[in-house]
């Protein structure tokens, strides 16, 4: 795994974005076959969602990556997926997303860009993997020839649709996770412009106790390796409905 393989590059923070450069750069060491498609402008927060009723802008970025082809495009994350894919013609073995600025555990998983683009491979059967650091990229990503390793060690990349990673600021062990719960608490801010700007802060009351969260993980210097899948289907629930016959 990752040997020479074709990667499709993109994230949420846009073509301009610190951590994508720095990601592409720790890519290279790895294989000559790098795509980097990423939007045009900050995409953070918008998940899966698609463009259906409005053009996209395609460009050519010539001077932003050494030896690399790189486009950004007006559209959003997942766009940028699917453009390279059918548009550009590009047949990756992995779709790598990242770096984020800022985790996205627990309950960020829903709103993510990163994780969501790297989740739209599932459709193409192609692996996808979430890269998003709470620290200084250049600082984060230090770990990633370790985290690199420890996948290619635990072969979990056989067997994983999307790798969501986070990496804390200082980490001393790498961990396979599930999904946690980190709740926030919402307010909105009426600025000068009239409009209202949304606010949210994590709750400090509410800490996360399963030791086998991407939250805990993150908390106690752990890189966090979640394996995420696209179906929302409760299964326990489906299951116990399953032994009921009504």
């Amino acid at each position: 795994m990752l040997s020479d393989i074709r990667i499709l590059v993109t994230n949420d923070d846009g073509i301009d974005s610190i951590g994508l450069r720095v990601l592409v750069e720790k890519l290279k060491v790895l294989t000559n076959h790098i795509l980097v498609v990423a939007p045009s402008k900050q995409m953070s927060a918008t998940s899966h969602k698609i463009t259906l009723h409005e053009g996209i802008l395609l460009k050519k970025e010539e001077d932003v990556f050494k030896d690399v082809v790189a486009y950004s495009i007006s559209g959003t994350p997942v766009d940028c997926v699917n453009m390279a894919i059918h548009l550009l013609k590009f047949k990756p073995n992995v779709i790598f997303s990242g770096v984020n600025n800022g985790l996205n555990v627990g309950t960020d998983i829903m709103y993510s860009a990163t994780v969501a683009s790297a989740c739209e491979g599932i459709n193409y059967n192609i692996l996808g993997i979430a890269i998003s650091c709470d620290v200084d990229h250049l600082e984060g990503m230090k770990y990633f020839d370790d985290i690199i390793c420890y996948i290619r060690r635990t072969k979990i990349y056989k067997q994983a649709k999307v790798l969501n990673i986070n990496i804390p600021k200082v980490a001393h062990h790498i961990q396979i996770t599930h999904q946690g719960v980190f709740p926030f608490q919402i307010s909105y801010i009426q600025k000068e412009d009239g409009l209202y700007y949304m606010h949210s802060v994590p709750l400090a009351n509410t800490i996360e106790d399963d030791s086998n969260s991407d939250v805990y993980a993150i908390n106690h210097n752990t890189i966090s390796i979640t394996p995420l899948t696209n179906n929302q289907t409760d299964l326990k629930l489906y299951e116990k409905w399953q032994k009921i016959n009504i």
